[in-house]
């Protein structure tokens, strides 16, 4: 694996992480989530390097050691954050890819990384032949609407630069209600206690976010799916949808056939779903369960 930094659009420098592969090899980009970062996912880029990828990693601004005095962990402007994000994600795509063939790419990306994938889909028709979305948020509102009503609500006592637990704690009990058993509000990611307390345990994941963090997460939501439904996307392009069978939203399968048709529409010819039994929001982190 080897580590390198690379320019942001105006925001701290963005960390990195490749496994290099010989020449010619397909390549794969390997997205991470909201309380994690690319130092997370090295299981499962170590796989997809051992089964022949050359594979590339990054932290979004605001996660992991992407971070600087303006931006610190946990934290994006409530204004224009998610753009920023976007901006981040095409920046590792293009890194990633460079002059990579079309149908040699692969793109595995979990929950934020999913939806940041989808908003450049809809504007870069020609991404990648293969998308994985793991566990991603589905094209319903009622999510975002109940995220920034709450927000909205919380600036009244707090400045949106600061952590606020009261908005990790709600939306994470919010997302947990179905456990049976939990500990930790990260339960939500995964039923395996190693996972979560190493997740816990990390000091550049899960930080607590500040309420511009949240501004700027649900804004995304509210957009994402929108913006797709515009979108006509290259002929060809495959679309894996994985989910957990305990994960907060997908565990049923009841948004699979809106997503899937809102994929179709946008002119992804296959599109397939999978659950994965016992498997949570998190379950990318389990490469060596899975």
């Amino acid at each position: 694996m080897q580590t390198r930094w690379i320019a942001s659009d105006g925001g701290p420098l963005l960390s990195t992480r490749t496994w290099p592969a010989k020449r010619g090899a397909p390549r794969a980009f390997v997205g991470h989530s909201q309380p994690t970062y690319s130092g997370n996912v090295v299981d499962l880029a170590a796989a997809l390097a051992a089964a022949g990828f050359e594979v590339f990693a990054g932290d979004l601004r605001g996660h992991g050691a992407s971070v600087d005095q303006r931006t610190p962990r946990g934290h994006l402007d409530p204004q224009h954050g998610w753009d920023d994000l976007v901006g981040d994600m095409a920046r590792f795509l293009e890194t990633a890819f460079g002059d990579t063939p079309w149908d040699e790419r692969l793109i595995v990306a979990p929950n934020i990384s999913a939806l940041l994938v989808l908003t450049l889909l809809a504007r870069t028709p020609d991404l990648a032949r293969d998308i994985v979305l793991v566990s991603p948020v589905p094209n319903q509102p009622a999510l975002p609407i109940l995220g920034r009503a709450f927000i909205r609500a919380r600036l009244l006592f707090k400045s949106p630069v600061e952590p606020d637990e009261q908005m990790l704690h709600h939306l994470y009990s919010f997302l947990g209600a179905h456990l049976k058993e939990r500990r930790h509000l990260a339960d939500v990611i995964s039923g395996d206690r190693a996972v979560v307390e190493g997740l816990l345990s990390d000091p550049l994941a899960w930080p607590t976010p500040s309420l511009g963090y949240w501004s700027a997460i649900f804004d995304g939501m509210a957009r994402v799916w929108r913006e797709l439904e515009k979108a006509r996307v290259r002929p060809g392009t495959r679309v894996l949808v994985l989910y957990g069978g305990e994960d907060a939203m997908m565990r049923d399968g009841a948004f699979a056939p809106a997503m899937t048709a809102r994929l179709k529409s946008a002119g992804v010819e296959d599109v397939s779903t999978a659950r994965v039994d016992g498997g949570r929001s998190g379950l990318f982190l389990e490469e060596k369960n899975l």
